[in-house]
């Protein structure tokens, strides 16, 4: 009898848990799409890495000095000079290699895991503000956005800083709607906005200001309106969250000295205020010009779309709203255009805000039907149409006389823009029809999106985009010099060598050694890559010969003896 209780209590409980977890599946069904859906579109790179290749700045940088980490054993000072940012810049490279091996794909697991995170956050922070469907189709959106496709395959800490701030923010919403319903704990959720600002602040150094300058309009409403332990809360989270910075800075003055601080602050002053370029009218146009322009081609379609979205935000929604949803990217905008470096991965926090103003603006055409959105459907309509019918007139002149663009020879390239064409063509079609049809309209977004983040996908995942240095790996992989450098260790020597090549091959290598000495001491039967324009000063050596192994662009691979 006792045998069958237990027997018959074990089948309840796993019946309990069993309904548990469907209930949880059907809640959260929206959130597992979007879940599913990113991390096939960021991790399908995973299955083969042959085609891939890394880019010399920044990936080989941040690849190469995470491999150094791991190679010394040193989680906070193995660089052999004081650094210009925080090592939580590398550590999560540098996990990845330790559980995935030095690889391509290894270096890139981080930001597609965390691209895929915060497209869920973005779900979360949209469902709290508007609904369900908004929050979907902003979620959606991220991975139709060429920039963001390609940072979420990039060995890089940008997608993990971006997640920290878009979390920081979550809960800062957490906090004022749970204010609005009286409950206790708004404060504590002020704690978590303090430890991701400065897990942030590991990662990204410096560049956390960028983000903080945008939200303080909201965190200063937020918390004038709170009580004075939302601000303590804050406090205790910052200090907490600080702890690793803090010990980076420990040990790199214990290491290096007060110069330790002086790296790090001037390499963002120096981002931030220094110029190299000529001061003219020209250059103010192009230096003002360069992030907004950024921001609408490499976001498109999302950013064109998105222009609906803002317009509805800004006659309809709260001041509270619109001090996070508009104030944030057009203040990060403005700060990004005053200050001298033009790097287009600085913008990329702006675009969760393209995503999400887009899915606003999507759900706003469902939702309504008056003058001003059947104008801007229009509006859309007629740029899509534009767009497919110019690349379907670029793709037949270039095909048929064979101009401009020599890539339009690879078959893999050309269905793809064609695919794009025919795509614009019918979407645009499609819109100007869609007039009190929704599911037209709905259609034509899902095209668009499906298409282009598809043809991204399949041209990343054949090495079409995002692999430069294809060529260099193939060099590594020739018979004579595999066999060199899977046995022997190999000496750099860097005079005149690319910085970009070199970078790569103190990635690529298996075991190598900067030869710092002069070539007049260099010693015999040892292999060594120098740059091409170095061969004479070997060939004058006495008591050295050599014998070229291979050769690549500007350097070879050599056996002295």
């Amino acid at each position: 009898m006792n045998q069958i209780k237990i027997k018959t209590t074990k089948q309840t409980n796993s019946i309990r848990i069993t309904e548990k977890f469907a209930k949880f599946l059907i809640n959260n069904r929206s959130i597992l799409i979007v879940l599913i859906s990113s991390l096939f579109i960021y991790f399908i790179f995973s299955l083969d890495n042959t085609t891939h290749s890394l880019t010399a700045h920044d990936e080989g940088l941040y690849a190469r000095r995470a491999r150094l980490i791991l190679d010394s054993g040193n989680w906070f000072t193995p660089f052999p000079e004081p650094h210009h940012k925080t090592i939580g810049s590398y550590w999560l490279i540098a996990l990845s290699f330790k559980y995935f091996g030095f690889n391509e794909t290894a270096a890139r697991i981080p930001s597609a895991l965390f691209s895929s995170l915060s497209a869920v956050i973005i779900y979360k922070i949209v469902f709290k503000i508007f609904s369900q469907r908004a929050a979907l189709i902003s979620s959606l959106c991220l991975p139709v956005m060429p920039i963001w496709f390609q940072y979420s395959h990039y060995a890089s800490p940008d997608m993990a800083f971006i997640f920290f701030i878009l979390l920081s923010v979550y809960f800062m919403i957490q906090s004022n709607l749970s204010l609005r319903k009286n409950e206790k704990r708004y404060s504590f959720y002020w704690f978590y906005v303090g430890i991701f600002f400065s897990i942030s602040f590991f990662l990204r150094s410096f560049m956390l200001f960028l983000p903080l300058l945008g939200l303080a309009p909201y965190i200063y409403i937020s918390l004038s309106n709170q009580h004075g332990k939302s601000i303590q809360y804050l406090i205790i989270g910052l200090i907490i969250g600080l702890i690793p910075t803090a010990l980076n800075l420990y040990f790199s003055y214990s290491f290096y000295g007060p110069v330790a601080f002086e790296k790090l602050t001037s390499f963002a002053q120096d981002q931030a205020f220094s110029s190299k370029s000529e001061f003219s009218f020209i250059s103010i146009i192009n230096s003002n010009l360069y992030y907004p322009l950024i921001v609408f081609l490499l976001s498109f379609p999302v950013g064109l779309i998105s222009i609906f979205g803002f317009i509805r935000i800004l006659k309809n929604k709260s001041f509270y709203d619109k001090s996070l949803l508009l104030a944030f990217p057009l203040i990060n905008l403005f700060i990004l255009t005053i200050v001298s470096t033009k790097l287009s991965h600085y913008s990329l926090i702006i675009f969760p805000w393209v995503s999400i103003l887009c899915g606003v603006s999507i759900d706003s055409l469902i939702q309504k039907n008056n003058s001003l959105s059947n104008k801007f459907t229009n509006f859309v309509a007629y740029v899509f149409l534009g767009i497919g019918s110019a690349l379907l007139i670029f793709i037949l002149i270039n095909t048929t006389y064979r101009l401009i663009f020599r890539e339009l020879n690879n078959s893999l390239i050309l269905i793809s823009l064609l695919s794009t064409s025919l795509v614009y063509l019918l979407s645009g079609s499609l819109l100007l029809k869609s007039r009190n049809n929704i599911s037209l309209l709905s259609i034509s977004f899902a095209s668009i999106f499906f298409a282009q983040s598809f043809l991204m996908t399949i041209l990343f995942n054949r090495g079409i985009i995002g692999s430069p240095n294809k060529e260099l790996k193939l060099f590594l992989k020739e018979p004579s010099v595999y066999e060199i450098l899977a046995n022997h260790k190999v000496y750099i020597i860097d005079r005149n060598l690319p910085s970009k090549e070199k970078t790569l091959l103190e990635f690529y290598l298996p075991s190598w050694e900067n030869y710092t000495q002069p070539l007049n001491s260099i010693e015999n039967n040892i292999y060594i890559i120098t740059s091409n324009s170095s061969l004479s000063h070997i060939e004058k050596l006495k008591d050295i010969k050599y014998k070229k192994i291979s050769g690549f662009k500007s350097f070879s691979l050599l056996h002295l003896f």
